[in-house]
């Protein structure tokens, strides 16, 4: 009956629950827990695989005496951090469940296996073990330059994957997975700090590893171009790389010629015989001028054309011309 009333007093008196100490005089084992005013318990996730470049997150309920803080401890495998302390905050308030994050080097993303166990008041959580896998992922090999016949420019081929060049550009991209993927798309991101996506084009994928994809490079209608593109690769478990290589992408845009009627510079009547003299000049701001043509419409009908400059392109034109009316038999009332 002492003993009875002995362990009832302990139990309601004592700041650590008597559990313990019974089970280990009872059954002595050199794992078993020693009683602690603080009880860790349902540690998730406990051990785990991740992806690469992935954060981690735990969370752990606390039972007993509430400490005044809670910490999550991580040693890598390379032992750069040992027993590295991260705080864990409660995951609402007033509640005994506390979250904590593992983020990796900068904040990046995790790269290599670790430990990890959860420090709480007086009481240590057991050591698990996280095991990290590489996702799937593709490197840009080499981009292909292909430039419209306009701008006499040789087509070219770029080692690495960074795009910088004209609307209209046709562009094809070479690229190899790190293992057989299912799926491949072509991501366009306008900011780098943005986790929106713009458009995305899927692409050709051979013998699971090699993959390409050929697009014209373009503006769209409202003036902006994305300023990046990812590779965003699946395999046949459906993983998926969350933070794939980032590549810039700068699509110039094609400015269009510029031609200026210096005379006449108003509306003219005269005879259908007519010459009416012409003076022009014209420019290409970033190629090359390939012709200058007059031409003429009647009713919003083309119904003229005529050659002021062609032959051997140039940067700029500057020329008269005598327009004479009579080859196009116009009549009295008639406006071209």
């Amino acid at each position: 009956l002492a003993l009875v009333v002995v362990s009832c007093l302990y139990t309601i008196f004592s700041p650590k629950p008597i559990a313990p100490s019974l089970w280990a005089a009872l059954l002595p084992t050199p794992n078993r827990a020693v009683a602690t005013r603080t009880e860790i318990s349902a540690v998730n996730p406990g051990n785990a695989e991740i992806l690469a470049r992935s954060q981690f997150e735990v969370t752990a309920d606390i039972l007993g005496e509430l400490p005044d803080e809670v910490t999550l401890r991580y040693t890598t495998i390379d032992r750069r951090h040992v027993e590295e302390p991260i705080r864990m905050y409660p995951v609402e308030e007033g509640l005994r469940s506390f979250r904590g994050i593992i983020t990796g080097e900068n904040g990046k993303g995790i790269l290599q296996n670790f430990t990890y166990s959860i420090l709480a008041g007086d009481a240590v959580s057991p050591e698990f073990a996280v095991t990290v896998k590489q996702p799937p992922s593709a490197v840009v090999d080499n981009v292909r330059f292909m430039y419209p016949r306009y701008m006499g420019l040789d087509q070219k081929t770029e080692s690495g994957g960074h795009i910088d060049a004209w609307e209209g550009t046709s562009v094809s991209i070479q690229a190899t997975a790190n293992k057989p993927v299912t799926s491949a798309l072509l991501l366009f991101i306008d900011n780098e700090n943005s986790a929106a996506k713009a458009e995305e084009i899927s692409m050709d994928i051979e013998d699971g590893t090699h993959l390409s994809l050929e697009w014209s490079l373009s503006i769209r209608s409202d003036g902006t171009s994305p300023k990046f593109y990812r590779i965003q690769c699946r395999d046949d478990a459906g993983n998926t790389d969350p933070a794939p290589t980032l590549y810039s992408l700068n699509i110039r845009p094609d400015l269009p010629p510029e031609v200026t009627l210096h005379d006449p510079t108003q509306d003219l009547e005269l005879p259908a015989n007519a010459t009416v003299p012409l003076a022009v000049t014209a420019q290409d701001p970033d190629f090359m001028l390939r012709y200058v043509i007059l031409r003429v419409e009647k009713e919003g009908e083309p119904v003229w054309e005529e050659p002021l400059m062609e032959g051997q392109p140039r940067q700029d034109f500057q020329g008269s011309h005598d327009f004479r009316l009579s080859p196009l038999n116009l009549q009295p009332g008639e406006i071209i």
